[in-house]
């Protein structure tokens, strides 16, 4: 915590006692760094597999909306038909299992 106080306050000399070289680490920094690459690295899997997912819910997506597409055209084109239909006099409704025979 002496440490940390210092480095708090602006102190960045090394003189606090601690005899370690620059290139030693504590052990403790060590497993925290170890700790925070095995996490980042976790993230970073995490991440590409959501993007995975993102890509095939987004081609779907774009399959869908075709589909609507063509069934709204469909939808349309029907009912062109079913209104020539009823211009031509003939019923599209069936009473008693029977249509209406178209008049003349």
């Amino acid at each position: 915590t002496a440490r940390r106080g210092a480095a708090a306050d602006g102190d960045d000399s090394k003189d606090n006692g601690d005899k370690r070289e620059d290139g030693d680490v504590p052990p403790e920094d060590r497993y925290m760094t170890e700790l925070l690459m095995d996490e980042n690295a976790r993230l970073g899997r995490r991440v590409r597999t959501l993007e995975g997912i993102v890509s095939r819910q987004n081609v779907s997506l774009r399959k869908v909306r075709e589909d609507v597409s063509a069934l709204t055209d469909a939808v349309r084109e029907f009912t062109d038909v079913i209104n020539l239909l009823r211009e031509a006099g003939l019923s599209v409704r069936k009473k008693d299992g029977e249509g209406t025979p178209p008049t003349a």
